[in-house]
């Protein structure tokens, strides 16, 4: 009897609480993806994230926090001060720099909830936030120090507000979806395309309350004048409370707003390098950049390690399905709905706007194409229509009675979260492609001069490409970040100036030579230089130290 009452307590419990249940299970298995081995995984650091790790050290030290970092063709300030804040807390790490990416990717989990929840229901939420939480394409840049983590978490939690503000009329959401667009500002470039969306979205709300106030007032010609405009539609109906949001978004962007008009040529930054409009044939350039950016979630995806296992879907293929599902659903009701009330329903026409928006970083460039990184901003609306169809294919089994199918879900949902956990941690981590893409040489290479006697010299022959910082190539960020309290008699040379070193006979016994690169040229010459040398192989790079 005991028993019973036990197991009927818990039942009623489970049934009451059964969504916060789930979302907090969802939420776990999202930080579980995120942080475990971080600390391992991805191993190496590349100079993108190893610079940010210096201007945010440079920052602490000068305590100068900057709304814009010009080094590496200009990064927005947000992400490394950020980091910053983080060196203080857990001290100067590799992985700390990463625990910030991870941290926003699992609230955007959260987020993205809260959006889906709102704009559609609770089961829709919970399977588009569970699809996110185990998708290798977030959950790998949620693992990386790269600023862009930041747009998917702006874009659902901007939009949440946005629509809430829609949905209970109070000014207090308004103005918190103001901040939160303000403060996306500083994250990166991709997501100035959000502010595209916004406006299209508010549009769209206006259409709608403009079909309704004119089905109301067709029998009353004469009644919408310039006194109803003031006293109606800006007063009485709210749409006053736009203008908190426009204003809100302003202010708090414009520090960097200011930094732009006295700079203007850091606001386009690297995108003008990459743009289709810098290619002969734009046409062409742009039919081939939009087939490669559509086929990338289905057909092949990005080609780059870094950024994906090289060349499979963005989407596990179920998923690329329940995707594809999920997106003619949406479509079909537009148009349906369009055509018996003539109103372009905001809440998918946003989806719509929103996937097609944020795929224009990638469209409208050629380099790299498909680019995983520049159509980060699609990630929400890629998992709400994914989440969509899921949720179709549910309901359509549940009319049929299909027995089991609760359990059935489960089993699926287990076996893609399954895959994608061995398709990042077992099989894409373990690559040596994989440590090649993240410079693991380059961190080996650090590491080494942190444990040697800084007394003598060490010479980096510094023959990578890369955009110079302080006239050297990119890559020699990572070292720099590794040796950062350790810099003392290193010196970075380019090719051509390390002849000039030798010519002069400037090395001294013990001074050690290290390329970036293993080139047999440049060990050639020390040896004929100074043939009691000794060549020293370590893990992926070489070391020559002078002996006369």
């Amino acid at each position: 009897m005991i028993r019973k009452n036990i197991w009927s307590k818990l039942r009623i419990f489970l049934s009451k609480y059964k969504d916060k249940i789930f979302i907090i299970v969802i939420i776990l298995i999202a930080i579980f993806f995120r942080f475990y081995k971080i600390s391992q995984i991805p191993p190496g650091l590349y100079p993108d994230e190893a610079i940010n790790g210096t201007d945010a050290l440079n920052a602490l030290e000068n305590n100068n926090f900057q709304v814009f970092y010009q080094n590496n063709n200009g990064r927005e300030g947000l992400f490394i001060n950020l980091v910053a804040v983080a060196f203080k807390i857990f001290g100067e790490h590799v992985w700390t720099i990463r625990i910030v990416s991870a941290f926003f990717g699992g609230l955007t989990i959260l987020g993205l909830y809260l959006l889906t929840k709102e704009i559609f229901t609770k089961k829709i939420a919970l399977f588009s936030s569970f699809l996110l939480a185990i998708s290798f394409w977030h959950v790998n840049f949620s693992r990386i120090g790269f600023r862009a983590i930041l747009v998917p978490f702006f874009i659902v939690f901007a939009f949440y507000y946005l629509f809430l503000a829609f949905n209970s009329r109070r000014a207090k959401h308004y103005l918190i979806a103001g901040i939160i667009f303000g403060l996306g500002f500083y994250s990166y470039i991709a997501l100035r395309f959000v502010y595209i969306i916004l406006l299209f979205l508010i549009g769209l709300k206006f259409l709608e309350y403009w079909h309704n106030i004119s089905f109301k007032n067709a029998k009353k010609p004469g009644k919408i004048n310039f006194n109803w405009w003031w006293n109606i539609f800006y007063k009485k109906d709210g749409w006053w409370k736009i203008d908190i949001l426009f204003i809100v978004i302003i202010l708090v962007a414009l520090p960097l707003e200011i930094y732009f008009i006295k700079n203007p040529q850091d606001f386009f930054g690297r995108s003008a390098q990459v743009s289709i409009f810098s290619q002969k044939n734009i046409f062409l350039a742009l039919a081939k950049s939009t087939a490669l950016t559509l086929g990338m979630f289905n057909f092949y995806g990005d080609a780059n390690w870094r950024h994906n296992y090289s060349g499979l879907p963005q989407l596990f293929w179920p998923i690329g399905i329940l995707f594809l599902i999920g997106a003619i659903l949406v479509i079909h009701k537009i148009f349906l709905n369009y055509k018996q009330n003539k109103i372009l329903l905001p809440n998918y026409s946003f989806l719509i706007l929103g996937f097609f928006i944020m795929l224009l970083p990638s469209i409208l460039t050629y380099e790299g194409v498909p680019h995983a990184l520049r159509t980060i901003g699609s990630i929400p609306f890629v998992f709400i229509f994914s989440g969509i169809g899921l949720d179709f294919i549910y309901k359509k089994l549940k009319i049929i009675n299909l027995k089991y199918l609760n359990l059935m879900l489960i089993i699926f949902l287990i076996f893609i979260m399954v895959v994608e956990y061995n398709k990042y941690f077992i099989k894409w981590a373990k690559r040596d492609e994989v440590a090649n893409a993240f410079s693991q040489n380059l961190v080996n290479i650090g590491y080494y001069l942190n444990t040697e006697n800084l007394n003598l010299k060490y010479y980096i022959i510094t023959n990578m490409n890369g955009v110079l910082v302080d006239n050297l190539p990119m890559p020699v960020q990572t070292i720099k970040f590794i040796t950062y309290r350790n810099s003392r008699n290193i010196i970075y040379l380019r090719p051509e100036n390390f002849d000039n070193l030798l010519s002069k006979n400037q090395l001294m016994v013990g001074d050690q030579v290290i390329p970036l690169i293993e080139d047999s040229n440049i060990f050639k010459k020390l040896k004929s230089k100074y043939p009691q040398g000794n060549l020293i192989k370590k893990d992926k790079f070489s070391v020559f130290i002078i002996y006369y």
